[in-house]
């Protein structure tokens, strides 16, 4: 069912798209935006009762884009959960329904369309091919916060998904009494990507290092992904695995992308939406092009981006970001 949700026509086209577009023009990249942000917004108003009440003293009709998107108000996070059943523009059975994980406040349940879901998927997997990984054959281990355990007995901390060449491992039983299972299975699995929380890979790699453990297994990149990542989680995460980290941000809501490329800088990717920085803050508002079941306009997601001036090397207009900053996560080690 997820193959099918995931990887169908539109997969396919966005995929080889993206693969294939290296942003080398900014104009070109900022006239596509601009011309991508009107076609949403005007969707927005016109399937959305939450934007149609939202803009009701705004002429959308005539919106020219970036250069007037600060006419338009500001969605709170509390305001687009308590108002999300006018904010869909299909019902949830009709489309993919994500759950955001809360870390920034309450959880909330967003629709993805099926195109939309596949067009993410494929950015995402394009990102990754420019990187030298082919995601989809490429085996990998991945670290998340999914239930995969039921037996408190158990020794096996881990599900094989065998459809997309995966191993979906626990998060919620790294301890040192468990580690060094998860580490021979790692072993064992020798895979070619490793990616997830950045929290669970750095407890991983830490244990390692402390006890001095040998792998037989080099992956060809680690891609961390729901928590900030910091100077000191890259070097040891790199050092332990002899591998280079790539970090990315989006959201379960479906925030634009900003991705690292191959000279480890960050982009803000224009293609996938536009983010603002708030009063002169490095506070952000994303618009989100593939958000059509759960528009996003100007939405306050609560984290921060501080941008930098300059180009990349890689070729790449996108701009370039220094920092995402505001997913940092506490987690409780019980005695268990």
């Amino acid at each position: 069912l997820l193959y099918k949700q995931r990887y169908g026509e539109i997969y396919s086209k966005k995929y080889s798209f993206y693969s294939e577009n290296h942003h080398e023009s900014l104009d070109e990249e900022l006239k596509k935006q601009n011309e991508t942000l009107i076609k949403f917004v005007k969707f927005a108003n016109q399937n959305s009762l939450f934007y149609q009440k939202k803009f009701e003293l705004i002429d959308i009709d005539n919106f020219k884009g970036l250069s007037e998107l600060e006419k338009l108000p500001i969605v709170t996070k509390e305001e687009l959960r308590s108002n999300i059943s006018d904010v869909y523009t299909i019902a949830p059975d009709d489309g993919i329904v994500s759950f955001t994980g809360g870390t920034t406040g309450k959880a909330l349940e967003v629709v993805f369309t099926y195109d939309d879901f596949q067009e993410r998927m494929a950015y995402l997997d394009a990102f990754k091919t420019k990187l030298g990984v082919e995601p989809f054959s490429a085996k990998k281990a991945t670290f998340s916060g999914r239930e995969l355990v039921t037996n408190p007995n158990t020794k096996v901390f881990w599900r094989k998904n065998s459809a997309y060449n995966q191993t979906l491992y626990s998060t919620f039983h790294l301890n040192d009494k468990n580690l060094h299972l998860y580490v021979d299975d790692l072993n064992k699995l020798k895979p070619e990507l490793i990616n997830g929380f950045v929290s669970a890979i750095y407890e991983v790699a830490n244990f390692i290092k402390l006890n001095n453990i040998k792998l037989i297994f080099r992956p060809k990149a680690i891609f961390t992904t729901s928590e900030t990542l910091l100077p000191f989680h890259r070097e040891l995460i790199e050092s332990v695995f002899s591998s280079n980290v790539y970090n990315q941000y989006a959201s379960a809501e479906g925030a634009p992308f900003i991705t690292e490329c191959i000279k480890g800088n960050l982009h803000y990717n224009l293609d996938t939406g536009v983010i603002e920085n708030k009063e002169d803050s490095e506070e952000i508002l994303v618009t989100s092009f593939t958000t059509h079941g759960t528009p996003l306009i100007r939405y306050d997601i609560g984290d921060m981006v501080k941008f930098e001036a300059g180009v990349c090397e890689c070729g790449s207009r996108h701009p370039l970001v220094k920092e995402v900053k505001g997913r940092m996560v506490d987690y409780l080690q019980g005695s268990d």
